[in-house]
């Protein structure tokens, strides 16, 4: 039996999700994988171009994408070169923080599995191992917090240190949270099985339970219910469906709030919380520096993460500020273009796809609240999520244009022979 390229693509895209969901760190290997996803996504994507064959296929996904990736890697050049001159910085640790970035060329090779017809399969891949990888990361934060045991060490630690909040050492949530939310709220809501719209609940709920007790995010949760309730309120279902649909988020909402975990958790949403002071010094202290580099940003020119009375000042902490902060405004005018065109693509066409709404706009929101709130999108935990992101807002766009022009071309027949 011949085997087929996209099959074997497939299969090391499969790889790469499995291996950035941390579900292989049984022993220190997360800098390991990370040179292997670099080392895969730059040969991926020069298989994808330089061979005639594949890149006929992803030419009509690749127009945006060719002139933004062109784009960063100039800035990223730039900044380098910036760091060099500035001579705060070894040349080592400037390509420490730039490879990373090396990921975004896993575009290509995820446009060609899209356009091969296997877009529903890669969906499907990457909502199993990313449930596989949360229940995975409960079931190590249970034993140690509960029990007392270590059982998976890099797991438990991927942060490379003790992170707690009450008491419990905390471990963060996946890089595709957010697109299983959004499978899941699409079944749930608009799907035609009832079994698979119980699942899909409990999921979600499984989702709310993670970010509260295990990741202890605030933020995160606020994202999480503002995106449950808006994928309710805007879907386009029978109004009576609608009110059940939404008394069952109104009740789950006061089950949720009546839960002590959550209770601390909005407790503490006030100046005097550890965690928001850190934040709110950060920026104003990154933007006293920040005025003298405006143009391309701290990141390269100095190590500007420091030391305050309470922890640790971080670019990621601080969302799209942060990125700002990092790399300019000439940055942040290229980073801010995907989460510009998810929000465009969403108003554009999704309103007019009902099979695809829920989805779509669930993830774009997922992906653009916590980048103006809370984490960057683009940090080395998020950035591996970017391309697949990317890929499939832009297939959307290429298949409803594709059916205009299908449309006005059987219209203009139509004329032609009438």
């Amino acid at each position: 039996m011949r085997i087929k390229m996209n099959d074997v693509v497939l299969f090391v895209i499969t790889f790469l999700i499995i291996a950035n969901l941390h579900i292989l760190d049984f022993g220190d290997y997360a800098a390991m994988f990370r040179y292997i996803t670099t080392l895969i996504s730059v040969g991926l994507a020069a298989v994808c171009i330089f061979d005639k064959s594949i890149y006929r296929k992803i030419s009509e996904l690749c127009g945006f994408y060719n002139k933004w990736i062109l784009a960063m890697i100039i800035l990223l050049a730039v900044e380098v070169f910036n760091g060099i001159i500035a001579g705060a910085q070894s040349l080592r640790y400037l390509l420490g923080i730039s490879y990373p970035f090396s990921w975004l060329l896993l575009y290509y090779p995820i446009a060609y599995i899209i356009q091969t017809g296997k877009l529903k399969k890669l969906i499907s891949i990457i909502c199993f191992w990313t449930l596989f990888a949360l229940l995975l990361k409960t079931t190590v934060w249970w034993f140690f917090n509960l029990r007392g045991q270590d059982i998976m060490h890099y797991v438990l630690y991927q942060f490379g240190g003790s992170w707690q909040r009450n008491g419990l050492q905390r471990i963060p949530d996946t890089c595709f949270s957010g697109v299983l939310l959004a499978v899941m709220l699409n079944y749930a809501i608009v799907g035609k099985k009832f079994i698979l719209k119980i699942m899909s609940i409990l999921v979600i709920l499984f989702q709310l339970w993670y970010v509260m007790n295990v990741y202890q995010a605030r933020s995160q949760m606020l994202v999480l219910l503002f995106v449950i309730a808006g994928a309710v309120f805007f879907s386009r279902i029978k109004k009576t469906k609608k009110f059940i649909l939404c008394l069952l988020v109104v009740v789950a909402g006061i089950i949720l709030v009546c839960n002590s975990n959550f209770q601390d958790m909005i407790e503490g949403l006030n100046d005097e919380d550890i965690s928001i002071a850190t934040r709110v010094d950060a920026i104003n202290y990154f933007w006293r520096i920040f005025k003298d580099h405006w143009l391309f940003g701290l990141n390269y020119v100095e190590d500007f993460e420091t030391l305050n009375p309470y922890g640790t000042y971080y670019f990621s902490d601080i969302g799209i500020m942060g990125d700002m902060f990092q790399m300019g405004i000439a940055g942040l005018c290229i980073l801010i273009i995907p989460l510009v065109r998810f929000i465009t693509t969403c108003k554009k066409y999704f309103f007019r796809m009902d099979n695809d709404f829920i989805f779509g706009v669930s993830l774009a929101a997922y992906i653009c609240l916590p980048t103006i709130v809370n984490f960057s999108t683009y940090d080395t935990a998020h950035l591996f999520s970017v391309p697949f992101a990317i890929a499939y807002f832009e297939y959307v766009r290429y298949r409803h244009n594709l059916k205009s022009i299908c449309f006005r071309s059987i219209k203009a027949q139509k004329v032609l022979t009438s």
